[in-house]
C-alpha cells in the first residue's frame, strides 16, 4: 500500500492507521485497523496450512490402515436367521 506523504508531514517509522473496520467475532464487536486485519488474515492463513497438513496426515494414515486390513473374498454374505414371526 503506497501513499503520498508531503515532506513537511513525513513521519519516521510506521504511519498511523487510517482504516477502521467494525467486525463481530464470536458475538463480540471489535474495531480493527488495517494492520490488525492483515495480521489476523496472516495468522488464519497459517492455521489453515497447519490444518490441511493435519488432514493430509490423517488421510494418509487411514489409507495405510485400510490396506493392511484383510477382507474375506466370499461371494455371498450369510446372515444368521432370526426366529421372529410376524402375526396379524
Amino acid at each position: 500500500m503506497s501513499k503520498f506523504i508531503p515532506k513537511k508531514e513525513k513521519v519516521e517509522g510506521q504511519i498511523k492507521p487510517k482504516l477502521k473496520v467494525k467486525v463481530t467475532i464470536n458475538g463480540e464487536t471489535h474495531y480493527l485497523n488495517e494492520y490488525d486485519a492483515f495480521q489476523m488474515i496472516s495468522e488464519d492463513k497459517q492455521k489453515i496450512a497447519q490444518l490441511s497438513q493435519a488432514v493430509e496426515g490423517i488421510l494418509t494414515a487411514m489409507e495405510e490402515a485400510t490396506q493392511q486390513v484383510s477382507v474375506p473374498t466370499q461371494g455371498k454374505l450369510s446372515l444368521p436367521k432370526l426366529g421372529v414371526k410376524l402375526e396379524s
